[in-house]
Formats: C-alpha cells, structure tokens, sequence
C-alpha cells in the first residue's frame, strides 16, 4: 500500500490541512503524484507554494506536464535539498504514523491496513496541534508562522 500526501499551512488564518488518497494496490509514481497534485489544485483555490523532496515520483514528464499546465501564479514549485527528509514536514508525517502510531501494527489483508490508516490519517486531519508539529519539527523558516515551533 502507498500514500500521497500534502500538508498546507494557510498563511493567512495559520491552519494547516492534511490531504492525502491511499492506493491500497498500487504505489505512488510520477504519474499517481502528478494526478494527486491535480486533484489538490482542484480542492485549493489560492496559489500554492509547493514544497518536496527529490524523490523519483515527483520528477519526469508527467510533473512538467503538470507545471504547463498550471499558471505561474497559481503554483510555485521548490525543491528540497537531495537527501534531506529532516526538512520536509511530511516525513514527519510518515515517521508519525509508521514508527509511532502503526509500529506494532499487523495487518492480515491489504485492505485491513488502508481501513487502519485511513483512520489514522482522518485523526490527524483533525489534530491541529499534531498536524502544527509536523512544520514545527522542521529546521525551515516558515516566515511569521514560526510560531508552530
């Protein structure tokens, strides 16, 4: 099973959201991304400063794509350094839910595991604190919302 993930910060009310689609058979590749980015950019009506690692799913054709396609004004893309999942908030989203709260969790089917986090990802969803301590947890400037550390 596989996850898409995005973690927002509104820097205009300091509410973060959590949007994420599971893929119980499947994995996430350049073309499962550039879809779930698509997706976000239908459900979020302001320009969006995307944030992401170097990771093969989020480079290639269908992420250029993706970027004709959008207005310059609606998405800005930037890199993270390669080899630097301590500056992505999102890791700390996977560490979270792998190593803390699904560490001793033993699935019997597939199905089983994307019922078991999809619950988990709804709770977080709702957990400001939580969802805070994932940009908290990371070494960046978030500008004046560094409050969240």
């Amino acid at each position: 099973m596989s996850v898409a993930a995005a973690l927002t910060l509104s820097p205009a009310q300091g509410h973060v959201s959590l949007y994420y689609h599971t893929y119980p058979n499947g994995y996430v590749n350049v073309d499962v991304y550039a879809q779930f980015l698509r997706e976000l950019l239908r459900q979020i009506h302001t320009p969006l400063v995307l944030v992401h690692d170097r990771g093969n799913m989020h480079r290639g054709d269908p992420m250029r794509q993706l970027l004709r396609e959008v207005h310059d004004d609606r998405l800005d893309l930037n890199l993270l350094p390669p080899y630097a999942p301590e500056l992505n908030p999102v890791e700390q989203l996977w560490n979270f839910t792998k190593d803390k709260e699904l560490s001793n969790f033993t699935p019997h089917t597939v199905g089983e595991l994307n019922v078991t986090a999809t619950s988990l990802f709804e709770r977080i969803r709702h957990d400001q604190p939580r969802l805070r301590s994932f940009f908290g947890a990371v070494p960046l400037s978030w500008n004046s919302l560094t409050v969240f550390m």
